[in-house]
């Protein structure tokens, strides 16, 4: 079900006061963040949100939260991003969760583990020392990234 609350007619901190006061805990959600944004960066700008007091500004901040679902932390955040910018945008910019290149694929990991595997589970420094000499002294194109394998990483894998 799609809810769609009208807040353009509150215009005064007496009617924010109300709607704050006045209504039991509720829990709206936006579609998307870009319209929560936007409906933000709106109600800052309605209400005139950089001349109010402290305390005004602390009840503008609490039906903020109420309507948009918003913790006070990322309201605090943008608030200060339209206070610097006058705009409100998402920043997260499509980073990945992982943003460093791998080092070791999974064929290389597959590859520790068959090597593993055949040997019997030899120590750390045993398995690097032939991986190592599997690709300097054989050549063998396989083991070329293993063959820089640190202990520490080699128990990661």
């Amino acid at each position: 079900m799609i809810v769609t609350l009208q807040t353009e007619r509150v215009r005064t901190l007496d009617q924010v006061r109300a709607f704050v006061e006045g209504s039991e805990a509720v829990d709206f959600a936006g579609a998307e963040r870009e319209s929560v944004y936007e409906f933000v960066r709106r109600a800052l700008v309605r209400l005139g949100y950089e001349r109010l007091g402290k305390s005004d500004k602390g009840l503008v901040r609490r039906s903020l939260a109420k309507v948009t679902g918003l913790s006070r932390a990322q309201l605090t955040r943008l608030i200060g991003q339209h206070r610097e910018t006058g705009r409100i945008e998402d920043r997260r910019g499509g980073a990945s969760a992982c943003p460093f290149e791998r080092r070791y694929t999974r064929a290389d990991i597959g590859q520790l583990a068959a090597v593993d595997a055949a040997l019997g589970q030899m120590s750390g420094p045993a398995t690097r020392a032939l991986m190592r000499r599997q690709y300097a002294v054989f050549g063998d194109e396989r083991f070329e990234r293993l063959a820089g394998l640190s202990n520490g990483h080699l128990y990661n894998q």
